[in-house]
C-alpha cells in the first residue's frame, strides 16, 4: 500500500548574530537551549531549542564569505544575510514531511517555484553528523517567506531516541512544547493561509482573533504546532511587527506547565505561554 504523505511542523529558524546569546537567554528563562553545529558548505552556526520534538533554531554566521556564496543557491541564506542588516527576529519556517520526492512533484504541480530536493548535513559538536534532504520554495519580493521541507535521514522514533541520547531533547514529560507559531502579513492573512493550505495539503484554517495583538485571521491545524496567520485590525503588536521586517513569523506561543511568565522576549521574537493569547 502506497504511503501517505504526511507533514509535521519541523522548526522555526531564528536569525541571530550569535546563537550563544541564544542559549543564555533561554536558560535564565528556565528553557533549555544547546549549541547545534554547523552547516560547512552554508558557512552557518546554530543552536537549537526543542519544545517536544519541534524547535527553535537560532541561527547565525560563522564564516561570511562561505555563507554569501550560499545565499545565491539557498533562499533562507539569502534571507538571513538580509535580515540581520535590519535586526535580529524569526526569518521562516521548515516543515517536516515522510516523502519529499513525492511532495515535491505536488509543489511542482501547484505552481511553485521548486528547488531541490538537496541533500545536507551539520556536524554537531561532539563530531557526529546529522542528515537530511531539503526542499526550497523560491518566495515573492515583500510576502511572508515560504517554508522549506525537511525529511531526515531517521524516522522520527530514531530521532527522538539519537536526540535523547545527545542530551538535546529533555525526558520530562511536564516539559515545554510548541502551541503555535504566529505569522504576520499584511492584511491578506486568511487568503495567505487558504494558499497554503491549497498548496501544501493541509487542511484550511479556523477564523481566529487576537484581540491582545490587534489582529485577525486564521489558524490551521498542524501537528508539531498549529500555524496562526494574522493581519493587523488597527494599533497594536502584529501593526508594530510589520513596520519592522514585513510578513514574517514574530511569534512563539509554548504550552508550559511549568511556566511562571506570561511571555519572554527574545532576541526579536515573542513567546507567549500558549494559554496567555
Amino acid at each position: 500500500m502506497e504511503e501517505l504523505l504526511m507533514l509535521s511542523f519541523e522548526h522555526l529558524v531564528h536569525f541571530v548574530h550569535d546563537p550563544k546569546q541564544a542559549i543564555d537567554r533561554l536558560g535564565k528563562a528556565g528553557y533549555y537551549a544547546v549549541e547545534g553545529g554547523r552547516h560547512e558548505q552554508l558557512g552557518t552556526i546554530n543552536a537549537l531549542c526543542y519544545l517536544g520534538l519541534s524547535y527553535i533554531e537560532f541561527l547565525g554566521v560563522e564564516r561570511r564569505e562561505v555563507s554569501e556564496q550560499a545565499a545565491a543557491r539557498v533562499p533562507v541564506i539569502r534571507q538571513l544575510l538580509a535580515d540581520l542588516e535590519v535586526g535580529e527576529g524569526p526569518g521562516t519556517i521548515a516543515i517536516r514531511t515522510n516523502d519529499i520526492e513525492k511532495l515535491a512533484e505536488r509543489l511542482r504541480q501547484q505552481g511553485l517555484h521548486v528547488l531541490g530536493p538537496y541533500p545536507g548535513s551539520r556536524s554537531r559538536t561532539d563530531g557526529s553528523i546529522v542528515r537530511w534532504s531539503s526542499l526550497l520554495l523560491e518566495s515573492e519580493p515583500g510576502e511572508l517567506p515560504l517554508p522549506f521541507f525537511i525529511q531526515w535521514e531517521q524516522n522520527d522514533e530514531q530521532r527522538t531516541a539519537d536526540l535523547l541520547e545527545q542530551r538535546l531533547l529533555l525526558t520530562d514529560a511536564e516539559g515545554p512544547e510548541l502551541a503555535y507559531i504566529g505569522l504576520v502579513v499584511d492584511d491578506d492573512a486568511e487568503q495567505t493561509a487558504d494558499n497554503w493550505s491549497r498548496w501544501f495539503g493541509l487542511p484550511f484554517g479556523t477564523a481566529y482573533k487576537a484581540d491582545e495583538l490587534g489582529a485577525i485571521g486564521k489558524r490551521i491545524r498542524l501537528a508539531g504546532g498549529d500555524l496562526l496567520f494574522l493581519s493587523p485590525a488597527g494599533a497594536g503588536k502584529a501593526a508594530d511587527w510589520l513596520k519592522q521586517k514585513g510578513p514574517r513569523p514574530y511569534f512563539v506561543g509554548v504550552h508550559d506547565k511549568q511556566g511562571e511568565q506570561s511571555q519572554l522576549r527574545v532576541l526579536g521574537s515573542e513567546w507567549l505561554i500558549a494559554d496567555a493569547l
